[in-house]
């Protein structure tokens, strides 16, 4: 089988946002005078925090709002709910909330995308917020084709108005197009739409059978177009 586009999730699966998160999740400790101990279950929750609401959005519960601005809310939450949260500043919130923009890529994720936008489109769509998403692009050498972001359907993936956004833009014709991401469900409802999937295996990532492919990393994915081409 051999694919026409590319298109790629960003957060998670080209790069890491755990632990972006949790560099900010220290930095904001740190500018309180709070100890490290916290710091990995703090950003956890505030990780969980953010995708329910993000999920509410998608799920038409809850009104449009952008990932910079849910990313900081759901911060918010978590802080009211910890007894030390009051030794946060709104600025320090606000600067730990657009962790975004300083997310790198996994080590073969700007190689890889070079590699295979060298040969056909590699299309971007994220939950992320367009400027940050831009600004973290530029900033780390990714360069997409297009990069399609929730801030331009207003709405957050899995609603399937963002997987349509592809096709009603005439930017990939489903049945020839790869989506690449290291979420399942993202998968599973890209699939729904009759796009062909390949899940990364990034860490923590179980191997699920039901996918077109399972690769380690984006090299993976470049060894698929390799050995088609061969």
């Amino acid at each position: 089988m051999t694919y026409d586009v590319v298109v790629f999730d960003v957060l998670g699966t080209v790069v890491d946002e755990d632990e972006a998160r949790k560099r900010a999740t220290a930095t904001l400790f740190a500018s309180a005078g709070r100890s490290a101990d916290a710091v990995d279950a703090f950003a956890l929750a505030w990780d969980e925090a953010e995708s329910e609401l993000i999920g509410a959005v998608a799920g038409a519960r809850a009104g449009w709002e952008t990932h910079d601005a849910i990313c900081l809310k759901a911060l918010r939450d978590i802080v009211r709910r910890d007894e030390a949260g009051a030794s946060f500043s709104a600025e320090a919130m606000s600067t730990a909330a657009l962790f975004g923009r300083d997310i790198e890529p996994w080590p073969e994720s700007v190689r890889a995308i070079d590699a295979l936008r060298a040969e056909r489109p590699v299309i971007a769509l994220t939950n992320g917020s367009a400027p940050t998403m831009a600004e973290m692009s530029r900033r780390t050498g990714l360069r997409w084709t297009e990069l399609i972001s929730a801030d331009d359907v207003e709405t957050f993936k899995p609603n399937p108005r963002m997987y349509e956004r592809l096709t009603s833009r005439g930017i990939a014709e489903p049945r020839t197009t790869l989506f690449v991401a290291a979420h399942p469900w993202d998968l599973d409802t890209a699939a729904q739409h009759c796009y062909r999937t390949a899940l990364v295996l990034r860490p923590g990532v179980p191997a699920e059978a039901g996918y077109d492919h399972l690769v380690d990393d984006l090299d993976g994915i470049v060894a698929l177009f390799s050995a088609t081409a061969g």
